[in-house]
């Protein structure tokens, strides 16, 4: 297959609106008159400030507004249920049964849900793939929601929205806190996965709707063809689902593992849609992977535009400009991969941007020693038999020895859940103490799973990073399939020494996805063996590691 590729520059700075346009505004009120008002002037307001941006759906004591033009405004019952965003029925499920909290297994996309009962109270829901933003606000009996607060937004309600120093400051120290606690007063973020109900104007607390620590043992009897055919059906599913909703789509190819896998599971499809891949290369950062992004371009003979960047095109001013939006921007930070996307975006008209971020996470690229930990407390005495010690020792660049003391050690006392913050010396002491109050909900049951899916676990839901405002997401719906509800799901349920077995990082990905991945991508991961010849290791390290294996042989010479 052939396929041509583009190398250009950076001539375009993000948008100053990056993650300011509202895709779309839920209303609820109790008391009639004022609700009424305020749904009027905000009617009005959103038909001037943004295009496609108008009325869905209007009923006693609520209003939704959405934005007609793209999927992320989409609005849709389902039963008492108001769904806004994209949506897709679980592959092979035929009933929608809730389960407790209001979730309902069996959907999945990005979205948020409403239920507005008859005694005006609503339950709210976000899917647990974060990619819809939530964020609730009140004002006397007046409940808004919404996926932006730009400044015309707030005007329109007389909202008063300010920065919490000591918040900000404790999100410093924990970065994670970002994903399910909002920096400014009078905000409230609903975490992936997660639901509150509002009730006599008041909101009630934040619990779990997808509980992800009760996935674990569910899929007892699992061999690793089982593993690689779940995680290959899971995949396939996600990035196809979102694929079908777009004609023109520009995926983001770093030249790695994850968006191989992404831009193979579409591209594969049987009537895949017009596909351009972006590769990000800056002179000043390590590593040049634009071979790597060649090759998986070839491999499905679409087109690959190249940017180049360099430190001197960097400007600090150009992540600041005019108004900022609600939370901290993190994944959009870099003011040249948004203009670059953008750039790139706009020229071939793309409906969608996809990414492989979340790979890393689910696909468990961890030299953590303690998914060794995991096997033992399943299989016992038999993994000290096997070669997951030698294998794991390997992969996290330790000594066997090591990984024997932690199997051994965990059967007498098993490992204590403790999170690692910032050292934080430069916090004011409130903050240092507000910091230790609070956990992202998917982490409050960590305790109850091996340490091997405790890391995992930190890892997904530290990838919600990558839902944060971003330009190229005000341009175009910005996903990241890998993050989504099938794929982490089925990724929980496959054992962590299955996920990262032998001694190639992602192993269980590579194997299942080899047939989609350029040969040079396949053991990409594995360092080259020294083509000198090898005379032996020195009599400690022979004792270490087995040197009739090439990592072995390699890691000892």
């Amino acid at each position: 297959m052939t396929r041509s590729t583009t190398s250009v520059g950076i001539r375009q700075s993000p948008r100053p609106e990056a993650g300011l346009h509202p895709h779309y505004v839920a209303l609820f009120w109790l008391n009639s008159e004022s609700g009424e008002a305020a749904a009027d002037r905000l009617t009005a307001r959103g038909a001037r400030e943004a295009r496609g941006f108008e009325p869905v759906l209007r009923a006693p004591g609520l209003l939704i507004l959405g934005d007609t033009t793209d999927p992320r405004g989409q609005v849709r019952r389902q039963g008492g249920r108001i769904l806004i965003g994209e949506r897709f029925e679980r592959a092979g499920c035929r009933e929608h049964a809730e389960a407790p909290g209001g979730w309902c297994p069996n959907i999945w996309g990005a979205f948020v849900s409403f239920e507005h009962r008859p005694d005006g109270s609503v339950q709210i829901v976000r899917d647990p793939s974060g990619g819809q933003h939530l964020y609730l606000t009140q004002k006397q009996d007046l409940l808004v929601a919404s996926n932006a607060f730009p400044s015309w937004l707030r005007e329109a309600l007389n909202l008063d929205i300010r920065c919490d120093l000591h918040q900000l400051a404790a999100a410093l120290a924990d970065p994670l806190r970002l994903t399910y606690a909002s920096p400014l007063t009078g905000i409230c973020v609903v975490p992936a996965g997660c639901t509150c109900e509002w009730r006599d104007a008041q909101l009630g607390p934040v619990t779990l709707a997808w509980r992800p620590h009760a996935l674990r043992g569910q899929r007892s009897g699992m061999d690793i063809a089982d593993a690689s055919a779940r995680l290959r059906s899971a995949v396939i599913e996600s990035c196809r689902a979102f694929a079908t909703r777009h004609d023109r789509l520009a995926i983001e190819v770093s030249g790695g593992l994850d968006s191989a896998i992404v831009l193979g599971a579409i591209a594969s499809a049987p009537n895949a849609p017009e596909i351009t891949c972006v590769h990000f290369h800056v002179e000043h950062s390590g590593g040049d992977e634009r071979d790597h992004a060649r090759a998986v371009a070839e491999r499905w003979g679409v087109r690959l535009v190249e940017v180049g960047a360099k430190a001197s095109d960097f400007r600090f001013e150009d992540a600041l400009q005019e108004e900022q939006p609600l939370e901290p921007v993190i994944f959009g930070l870099d003011p040249l991969v948004e203009g670059a996307s953008l750039g790139v975006g706009h020229a071939v008209d793309a409906t969608a941007i996809l990414t492989g971020q979340g790979g890393d996470a689910v696909f468990l690229n961890s030299p953590s020693p303690w998914t060794a930990v995991d096997r033992a407390r399943a299989q016992r005495l038999a993994t000290f038999a096997s070669r997951v010690p030698l294998e794991t020792a390997l992969r996290a660049g330790t000594t066997i020895w090591h990984i024997y003391r932690l199997l051994l050690t965990d059967m007498v006392r098993s490992r204590r859940e403790a999170p690692a913050y910032l050292p934080g010396g430069h916090l004011t002491r409130f903050a240092l103490e507000a910091r230790l109050r609070t956990e992202h909900p998917w982490l409050e049951h960590l305790a109850a799973l091996p340490p091997g899916r405790r890391d995992q676990l930190r890892a997904i839901a530290n990838c919600q990073h990558f839902n944060s405002p971003t330009a190229r997401g005000a341009f175009a719906p910005l996903i990241h399939p890998l993050l989504s509800q099938p794929v982490t799901e089925t990724c929980l349920t496959i054992p962590t020494w299955m996920l990262a077995h032998g001694t190639i990082n992602r192993a269980l990905a590579r194997q299942t996805f080899a047939d989609w991945l350029p040969a040079g991508l396949r053991l990409h991961g594995l360092p080259p063996v020294r083509s000198e010849e090898f005379e032996g290791p020195p009599p400690i390290v022979a004792n270490i590691v087995r040197v009739d294996h090439p990592r072995g042989r390699n890691w000892c010479s």
